[in-house]
């Protein structure tokens, strides 16, 4: 056997030998891996795990940071192209759950129409103009009246009865001395002593196109304008906290009728079976010339009619229309409904916009709705400014009603509920946190009137309601000196389309949206994030304990596969050696 000198190919060859590949040899096999976990300081074993999770994760593109035959250029495109992933990957999902914080609900139509028989009739409250009989009272005489003349003679009744009325009318008068500051007196019962009787301004009457007693069917109510009558309302014990019952409702505004009750047609609160004119209310109202007084109300003659939700108090004040005398008025109703699905209950109020009932206690009232927290709302900010309440607003036992001495307060009250405070931005109103109810129910309506020649009319509805009863009142007519009004409302459609208030974002869309994002920016899967865990916690943990337990354990050294080959420097002068 010869020896030779190695040549530098041959120890070019023999140092490829010693090196291992650093791509063919997963980091756990590295016997660098092995010796940083076994005796490294904690960054090292971060190194290490981390270097081992870019290796095998399945998040697409960090796995060539670590590859080791990578150029410097390729790895910085990578770090490039997956932080520019990240960035807008993020962005996308701030915005979903912006979307779903702010936004999570839709209002959308129902599947399927509304029949106007699940609904009540809306309630109607009728207010008329001339507000007093002159016979029982002038209002003449209180507007005459000078309240600050110290020597003003008059009995407290009339002094009542004149600080009820003057609150009532348009035009009013404001004294300035402090028994005008209250009411003692209760005001209902001095209204009822001088108001219009319901006998007086209502003649005839048909609901579902037959004939009944109005007595039986319209209650006498206080609002702003005084003392009016409704029907179709809700009773006040079931309204007002704190009432006996009179009457007891079953049916709600979230839960509409009693199954028991889908056959009934005598309701509480009443429903219609159909639409069209043919059905619904009729009312034919008589103004008196005896009464009519201009300086009270003003040169319209007639009646204020609001049509609102029966579980809602009436504020003749927002929103009404006209019956004028010697017209006809036909109105045609045509509903309004907003449902919410069970699913949003567990929304904050803040999020979904609404209250349900069991949500939101009012102080006065049994029923939530957004009419009535407004009503309690200016009736609280009142009591704070003037120290009393409005004959018309719920109050408590004791509680002062503001005489015609406050009538300044209360009207600045009133604009004090709606005006926003600059440091705020917020209204009295705002802070009442007054939201619609999750369910509600509100009537739209088609008005249309004309002139009627109600000698003409009366013979025709004689022929269809009343028979000879019309026509006494017919030959009457120019005797008494009154004048007439026609209503009629109805129900326009038999069915309508309601909206629905349900989830927009759920959180099962808030995860698909955000794993969808996640995949198609990073390719990032739910096992992604547990590879993430995994390799940071389990695997960590178990790396350590299972190579420092060996510490004293020998790491047999990777010995290339060649033979061993001694070299022997030849002496000087001399040639190769055979041996």
């Amino acid at each position: 056997m010869s020896i030779r000198k190695l040549t530098n190919r041959d120890q070019n060859h023999l140092d490829a030998l010693e090196v291992p590949d650093a791509v063919s040899i997963a980091s756990s096999e590295d016997p660098s891996f092995r010796h940083k976990i076994k005796s490294g300081n904690k960054v090292q074993v971060f190194s290490a795990i981390l270097s081992e999770f870019l290796s095998n994760s399945t998040i697409q593109g960090v796995r060539y940071f670590s590859e080791g035959r990578r150029h410097w250029i390729e790895k910085i495109f990578w770090i490039f192209a997956c932080v520019v992933s990240v960035y807008f990957c993020s962005k996308n999902i701030k915005n979903v759950w912006k979307t779903w914080e702010d936004s999570p609900v839709i209002i959308s139509f129902a599947e399927k129409p509304t029949s106007i028989w699940q609904i009540p009739f809306p309630a109607v409250t009728v207010c008329p103009q001339t507000k007093f009989r002159k016979n029982l009272f002038y209002y003449k005489d209180a507007l005459d009246t000078d309240f600050d003349d110290p020597k003003l003679n008059i009995t407290e009744e009339m002094l009542e009865k004149y600080q009820s009325a003057i609150q009532v009318c348009s035009k009013k008068k404001y004294p300035k001395g402090d028994k005008f500051h209250f009411i003692d007196g209760p005001v209902l019962d001095i209204l009822k002593e001088i108001s219009i009787d319901l006998g007086r301004f209502m003649k005839i009457f048909k609901w579902n196109n037959e004939k009944i007693s109005f007595r039986e069917v319209f209650r006498r109510i206080l609002t702003e304008e005084g003392l009016c009558y409704t029907f179709n309302a809700l009773d006040t014990s079931d309204i007002y906290r704190g009432r006996s019952a009179d009457y007891f409702t079953k049916w709600t505004v979230e839960n509409g009728y009693n199954v028991s009750d889908l056959n009934e047609t005598d309701t509480y609160p009443r429903r219609l079976l159909g639409s069209g004119a043919q059905y619904g209310f009729l009312a034919v109202l008589t103004v008196y010339s005896d009464d009519v007084e201009t300086l009270c109300s003003n040169s319209i003659q007639g009646f204020k009619v609001l049509l609102h939700s029966p579980d809602e108090v009436p504020q003749m004040s927002k929103q009404y229309f006209y019956v004028p005398s010697s017209e006809s008025v036909m109105v045609s109703v045509k509903p309004n409904m907003i449902t919410t699905s069970d699913e949003l209950r567990n929304y904050a109020s803040h999020r979904k916009q609404c209250f349900f009932n069991s949500e939101r206690q009012l102080k006065y009232f049994k029923v939530y709705n957004q009419r009535n927290c407004e009503l309690e709302c200016l009736t609280e900010l009142t009591e704070t400014e003037c120290g009393c309440v409005k004959f018309s607003m719920p109050k408590k036992n004791g509680t002062k009603v503001c005489g015609i001495g406050r009538l300044g307060c209360y009207e600045r009250a009133q604009k004090k509920l709606i005006e926003k405070v600059r440091s705020t931005g917020l209204s009295f109103l705002d802070k009442c946190n007054c939201l619609p109810a999750c369910t509600q129910i509100t009537y739209d309506v088609e008005i249309s009137q004309a002139k009627v020649d109600w000698e003409v009319e009366l013979g025709v509805i004689s022929l269809n309601v009343l028979g000879p009863l019309i026509g006494r009142r017919k030959r009457s007519l120019k005797k008494k000196h009154y004048d007439m009004a026609g209503l009629i409302i109805f129900f326009k459609e038999h069915q309508f389309i309601s909206l629905k208030r349900s989830e927009r974002f759920g959180l099962t869309d808030f995860f698909a949206n955000c794993g969808g994002l996640l995949g198609l920016f990073m390719g990032i899967s739910v096992i992604s994030i547990a590879e993430v865990i995994y390799f940071f916690t389990l695997r960590l943990g178990c790396s350590l304990r299972m190579y420092r337990s060996r510490r004293t354990d020998a790491i047999a050294p990777v010995k290339p596969n060649i033979p061993s080959i001694s070299i022997i420097e030849p002496p000087r002068n001399q040639g190769i050696v055979d041996l």
